[in-house]
């Protein structure tokens, strides 16, 4: 097991973060303090890495009995449109399923991989996407996913 050990903004704290799954695209780590699992995607995406690394989120998910995920875009070069009603359609819905309850989805500077979270979110159902809040920064969506119940 790796541990990271992340500063707490504000705070001399440091809280230790266990990765769950590493690839060269996407890092899943479990944050205990907050009981939240951090999900680092990398890179291109496409359909089959989506669907590869949600698979074990979702698993990770159960596992950890979790109801928040942090999902963070910032490092996703590009579009992932061939992706965009899998993630509408299948996985969100199966996380809801598993327990997830809020979901904080930091974007990508790259506008096209923009377009394509914008895409997803236009398919996803009304009472899915009152759970998942977007944002430009990790310090923002963190706040607000401490901020949630």
């Amino acid at each position: 097991m790796v541990v990271l050990m992340d500063t707490i903004r504000g705070s001399n704290a440091r809280v230790p973060k266990d990765l769950l799954f590493c690839s060269d695209y996407v890092e899943i780590w479990y944050d205990a303090e907050h009981q939240w699992i951090y999900v680092d995607w990398i890179g291109s995406q496409n359909l089959h890495t989506i669907q590869q690394g949600s698979q074990k989120i979702l698993g990770f998910l159960k596992e950890k009995n979790c109801s928040k995920i942090l999902n963070n875009n910032h490092q996703v070069k590009g579009p992932w449109l061939d992706a965009c009603y899998y993630v509408a359609d299948e996985l969100l819905p199966q996380l809801t399923e598993a327990g997830l309850n809020y979901l904080a989805w930091i974007q990508s500077p790259n506008p096209y991989s923009q377009y394509s979270t914008e895409q997803t979110l236009e398919a996803t159902s009304l009472a899915i996407k009152n759970q998942i809040s977007t944002f430009q920064s990790l310090p923002v969506a963190k706040e607000w996913l401490k901020s949630v119940c």
